[in-house]
């Protein structure tokens, strides 16, 4: 059998050892965690992804380190000995998972039994209880990362080494109660001290293998992302050379990034005034000089290196280290020719929309604080006005319903915040002659001249208004009626149903709706087959029926079918 209180992981310890010798013990097994730990820094920079090799390497180390503790072990009593044993596999198991847990557990125990001796068993016990353990603290973890406290890993290094303490009572002869009274408080103090310190180192190595992952990504990402976007893209260090141009910079430029590295900014962006064909000013000298973002003064003209002029735009940036001093900038700039004829092309395209609206069935409107800015022909006559009459002297609170007031100011509020793109809605309108009209609006917020305003369609519901309340006076006047009145689909779906058919037939309007006809009023198949043929050929289907009420009567009732198309 074996004794493990080990110093890592389990071992077993002499009882004429001293405490300094036990303590001294103990230091060179955590010396082996500290270079277990270093070792796995270097398992990281060669197996950075966390595969199948990695894991088996990890467990290899994991495995050699517990076999290089109880080569130097704490010695109890011949065959009981105590090194790091329980530490090494709790870690193996917490940081590494149940593979690496495994593989540093047969290295181990395979050791433990080859040093044989009365507390080889008890040994082989600690090392898998501790394996164990680790694994289930690396489940936990996973599902709640905030486990990983310093507290709770105290925890974890007690619970370890209690179950470790706890292995020693099975030892032979009765030693067990012998070995807890001598070095028990010892082991459970410094072994978890040590358990949690090891802990901690491998949650540091994971915390820079993270970060230097996330910059490794960031990296990736910031090189991606500059060669990704449409815009030209130069970088350059503190005396304005070039470290760094996208491939649209190269095309606009003329320069390949091999080429331009080096050299000084003003050789690879030449710039000049298109109307008075002098240099412009470098626009990283000017962000060296003043440390701000500039931005280039307007009709700028780039000559690539070929001799061929392009328009541009662009602006530049300081590039700041971490203690905030100047360390490069940032150049973006972008061609534009195509914007410059977008521009034209824009200004066409308002000349046909304003022929547009002007000839449109709809009313179209742009306001802004409370004011409108524009309205065509149909808009101003749906409220009773000629356009001049609006533009520029009314807004829509003068045109809208008093009632109404309130919710048409929180819905200019949602749009002008940007809260939601565009909204829809209806409310009631006054024209010119103070009567009521019935409005759908549309509208969303634009830029317009450069501040926020309202642009939208409004459509006059009034006559579709007038019409849904005729129909609702309709259904009313139906439920009204004292015979019962029912609509149904062709295949039986009822989709209206009164009042007196409830009373007749005992459902309510909410049950009988979007069930068949013949589940409200049972009828012989060849009845219902006899109704539908006479309806589809006559149009309309009429006799006396036999049905049964909810409450088990029957009812003989007069119907009439009519075909509706």
């Amino acid at each position: 059998m074996f004794s493990s209180i080990q110093i890592f992981a389990g071992a077993e310890s002499s009882a004429s050892q001293n405490i300094g010798s036990f303590a001294l013990t103990l230091v060179q097994n955590a010396a082996l965690l500290v270079a277990l730990a270093a070792l796995h820094r270097i398992l990281d920079v060669y197996l950075p992804a966390r595969g199948l090799r990695y894991q088996m390497f990890s467990g290899l180390l994991f495995g050699a380190t517990g076999i290089v503790g109880m080569l130097t072990p704490l010695k109890f009593m011949p065959g009981i000995i105590y090194d790091g044993r329980s530490i090494v596999m709790s870690v193996a198991g917490l940081f590494g998972g149940p593979l690496v847990a495994a593989i540093a557990g047969l290295m181990c125990i395979a050791m433990r039994l080859g040093i044989g001796g009365p507390g080889a068993w008890v040994g082989v016990g600690v090392i898998i209880t501790s394996g164990i353990l680790g694994v289930a603290m690396r489940h936990l973890r996973q599902r709640k990362p905030a486990v990983m406290s310093f507290g709770n890993l105290v925890v974890f290094g007690l619970v370890n080494h209690l179950l470790m303490l706890l292995w020693q009572l099975y030892l032979p002869g009765g030693v067990g109660p012998e070995v807890l009274r001598k070095i028990g408080l010892i082991v459970l103090v410094l072994f978890t001290l040590v358990n949690v310190l090891i802990c901690m180192m491998f949650l540091e190595l994971e915390n820079r293998r993270k970060q230097s992952q996330q910059l490794r990504e960031s990296e990736e990402r910031f090189r991606t992302t500059l060669q990704s976007v449409g815009d030209a893209v130069i970088t350059t260090d503190a005396q304005g050379r070039v470290t760094f141009m996208n491939t649209v910079a190269e095309v606009l430029t003329g320069w390949s990034r091999v080429e331009a590295c080096g050299k000084p900014l003003g050789e690879v962006f030449r710039i000049i005034n298109e109307d008075t064909r002098l240099p412009a000013d470098n626009p990283v000298q000017r962000v060296l000089k003043e440390g701000n973002v500039i931005g280039l003064a307007n009709h700028t003209v780039l000559i690539a290196k070929d001799g061929r002029e392009r328009p541009v735009a662009d602006s530049g940036a300081p590039i700041r280290d971490d203690e905030g001093r100047l360390s490069g900038v940032v150049l973006v700039f972008r061609d534009q020719t195509t914007e410059r004829a977008a521009q034209k092309a824009l200004q066409e395209s308002e000349a046909k929309f304003r022929m547009f609206a002007e000839s449109s069935l709809a009313g179209i409107y742009l306001y802004r604080e409370d004011c409108f800015l524009y309205v065509n022909k149909a808009a101003a006559q749906m409220f009773g006005y000629a356009p001049e009459e609006i533009i520029g002297k009314l807004g829509p609170f003068d045109l809208i319903h008093p009632d109404e007031h309130e919710m048409l100011k929180e819905n200019i509020r949602l749009r002008l915040s940007g809260e939601v793109p565009s909204i829809r809605y209806e409310l009631r309108g006054r024209r010119k002659d103070g009567s009521t009209i019935y409005v759908e609006v549309h509208g969303g917020r634009v830029e317009f001249q450069g501040k926020p305003a309202i642009m939208g369609v409004v459509i006059d519901r009034t006559e579709r208004r007038l019409m849904e309340d005729k129909l609702r006076e309709e259904a009313a006047l139906l439920d009204a009626a004292s015979d019962a009145i029912c609509v149904h689909e062709l295949d039986g779906t009822v989709s209206y149903w009164n009042q007196s058919a409830s009373r007749l037939f005992g459902f309510t309007p909410e049950a009988a709706a979007g069930k068949k006809l013949w589940e409200l009023m049972p009828l012989e198949k060849e009845r219902i087959e006899s109704i539908h043929r006479e309806l589809m050929e006559n149009g309309h289907s009429e006799g006396e029926i036999t049905v049964k009420q909810t409450n088990g009567g029957e009812l003989h009732v007069l119907c009439r079918w009519v075909l509706v198309r």
